[in-house]
C-alpha cells in the first residue's frame, strides 16, 4: 500500500488502518509513505514516490518469481572454493529456490553428439566473425574447430537450462574440463557464459541468464538476484585482479605515451582491473569513463558489435521489452515473456524464463529516462 506522508485525509492512518486489519486476518502487507503535497483530493504523486513503488514490484517479483525455479550447477566446487559450495537445503528453505547439480559428463556427451542445430551453429559463428572482424585471434592449428565447439557449448547450454526451468547456472570447468593433461582437455566455456550473460545474441535481444564461471555457487545467486531485482539487467562477473591508483594510472600513461583527460572519473578516482577474469557479459564491454547505467543500444563496444534500435528488424522494435522506456505509470503493461523475433526461424525461437516486470534495464529510480 502506497500514500503520501502530506496527502489528505484518510492518507497514513487510513493505509496504517488497512494494514493492521489485514493482518488481523493473517496476512502482512509492506507500506510505502512517500511524500506527495497536501494539494486537494486529488494530489499527484511524487516521482520519488513512484520510483520507490517501482522498486517495492520489482523487489516483490523477484521473491515470488524465483520460487519453484531452478538454478544449474555443473560439476562440484572448482578448486575448493567455499564460494563454489552448493548450499542446497538453505537455499531451498530461504529462497525457495532448487539448486540442481549435474555432472559435466553428460555436457562433454551432448557436445560430442553434436546435440545442437548445425544451422544454427554456423549463423552463431557467422555472427561472432561479423562483429569481431580482425580482431577474433585464430592463429594456431585447431582454433577453428576449437571455436565451433565453444559455440555449440553455448546453444547446448541454452538448449538444456530451458529444459530445466533453469533461471540461473554455473560451471566447473577448472581443472578437468580444460586444464588436466590425464583427461581430454576441452575448449573453456568464456563464450558461452559470456553469451548466457549477455541481453542478445545472434538471434537478437534476450533475456540474460546469470552464469557463474567456475561454478561460483553464491556469486551466481548473487547476480541472479541482482539481475531480478533491476528488472532483468545483464550481470557482472570478473575477478578482482587490481586497483589502479591515479598516480599508476599517470604512470603507465606518461610512459607508454597516452594522453589522457585529467578531469575523466577513472583518471581521478582509478579504476578497478578485471582483465583475464571469465565471463563478464558482452552488455558491460563499453569504453573508460561510460556509465553503468547505459542500456546496451548505446555502449561502444572495443569487441562487439551491439546492435542499435534503428538497426533492428521491425519485428524486434514492436516487442516492448526489448528497448522499452515507457512512464512508470505503465509499468502494469511489461507482465509476460518477450515474444520471439518473427523473421527468426522458428526451430530457433526460445522463450528464456524472465522476470515479468521490465520497464527498463535498471530500477527506474536509478534511471535518467523520463
Amino acid at each position: 500500500m502506497t500514500c503520501g506522508n502530506s496527502g489528505p485525509k484518510p492518507g497514513v492512518v487510513f493505509v496504517h488502518a488497512c494494514s493492521g486489519a489485514l493482518s488481523q486476518y493473517g496476512k502482512l502487507a509492506h507500506i510505502n509513505v512517500g511524500n506527495w503535497p497536501d494539494d486537494g483530493q486529488k494530489p499527484e504523486m511524487t516521482s520519488a514516490t513512484a520510483a520507490a513503488l517501482v522498486d517495492w514490484c520489482y523487489a516483490a517479483v523477484a521473491a515470488q518469481g524465483l520460487k519453484g525455479r531452478r538454478a544449474v550447477v555443473f560439476g562440484h566446487d572448482s578448486m575448493g572454493m567455499e564460494t563454489a559450495l552448493a548450499h542446497v537445503i538453505p537455499t531451498r528453505q530461504f529462497y525457495g529456490l532448487e539448486l540442481t547439480r549435474l555432472d559435466m559428463k553428460l555436457f562433454a556427451d551432448m557436445i560430442a553428439r553434436k546435440a545442437c542445430d548445425a544451422e544454427e551453429l554456423a549463423a552463431l559463428r557467422d555472427w561472432i566473425k561479423r562483429m569481431a572482424g580482425a580482431r577474433l585471434a585464430i592463429g594456431q592449428a585447431g582454433d577453428e574447430a576449437r571455436l565451433d565447439v565453444s559455440l555449440a557449448m553455448y546453444l547446448v547450454m541454452r538448449d538444456l537450462l530451458k529444459d530445466l526451468n533453469a533461471v540461473a547456472g554455473g560451471f566447473m570447468n577448472q581443472l578437468e574440463w580444460g586444464s588436466d593433461p590425464r583427461g581430454i582437455p576441452l575448449p573453456i566455456p568464456d563464450i558461452m557464459e559470456s553469451l548466457l550473460n549477455s541481453s542478445f545474441d545472434h538471434n537478437g535481444p534476450k533475456t540474460p541468464v546469470p552464469y557463474a564461471t567456475e561454478a561460483d555457487t553464491q556469486a551466481m545467486l548473487t547476480m541472479l538476484f541482482f539481475s531480478w531485482l533491476a528488472g532483468g539487467a545483464a550481470p557482472l562477473f570478473m575477478d578482482f585482479r587490481k586497483v589502479w591508483e591515479p598516480f599508476e594510472v599517470r604512470a603507465l600513461a606518461e610512459k607508454i605515451g597516452v594522453a589522457l583527460d585529467p578531469e575523466a572519473l577513472w583518471v581521478r578516482k582509478g579504476f578497478v582491473d578485471g582483465d583475464n577474469s571469465g565471463s563478464a557479459s558482452l552488455d558491460w564491454a563499453g569504453t573508460p569513463g561510460q556509465s553503468i547505467f547505459l542500456p546496451p543500444s548505446r555502449i561502444t563496444s572495443p569487441a562487439w558489435a551491439i546492435p542499435s534500435r534503428s538497426s533492428l528488424p521491425a519485428a524486434w522494435k514492436a516487442s516492448p521489452a526489448v528497448w522499452p522506456t515507457v512512464p512508470r505509470a505503465a509499468c502494469s503493461r511489461w507482465f509476460g515473456t518477450r515474444p520471439a523475433p518473427s523473421n527468426c526461424p522458428r526451430k530457433w525461437r526460445r522463450r528464456w524464463p524472465t522476470p515479468p516486470i521490465r520497464p527498463g534495464r535498471i530500477p527506474l529510480s536509478r534511471r535518467n529516462t523520463p
